[in-house]
C-alpha cells in the first residue's frame, strides 16, 4: 500500500471530521467550553485544502507513471482522489457546514 493513496485520504478524512466536530463537541458562542476557533480555521481553511491540493496531483501522477503496478491496484489508488475532490468541492459550495446547523 502506498502512503499517498488511501492512507493519506484517510488522514484527510479523519482530520476533516475532527475539525468539523470541534464546534459540536465544545459549543459555540458564549456557551463554548473551549476556544477552538484557531484550530478550526487553520485546519478547515489552510491545512486541509493544502493537503487536498497536494494529494490530487500526486495521486494522478502516480496513476499515470507507475505502470509497473497492476491496473487494479492503480485504480484503487486513483479512487482515493474522491476524498480530496469532495472536500474541495464542498468547501467551495458550503464552507461552514456544521456551524450553520448549530446556529
Amino acid at each position: 500500500m502506498s502512503w499517498y493513496s488511501w492512507p493519506a485520504a484517510g488522514i484527510l478524512l479523519l482530520c476533516t471530521l475532527g475539525a468539523e466536530l470541534l464546534p459540536v463537541c465544545f459549543g459555540t458562542g458564549s456557551q463554548a467550553r473551549l476556544d477552538w476557533s484557531f484550530a478550526y480555521v487553520t485546519l478547515h481553511f489552510i491545512a486541509l485544502p493544502t493537503l487536498s491540493a497536494v494529494l490530487l496531483p500526486v495521486n494522478l501522477i502516480a496513476f499515470i507513471f507507475r505502470r509497473s503496478r497492476p491496473l487494479t491496484a492503480r485504480l484503487i489508488d486513483l479512487s482515493s482522489v474522491a476524498v480530496p475532490t469532495t472536500y474541495l468541492t464542498l468547501l467551495s459550495c458550503w464552507p461552514l457546514p456544521f456551524l450553520e446547523l448549530l446556529n
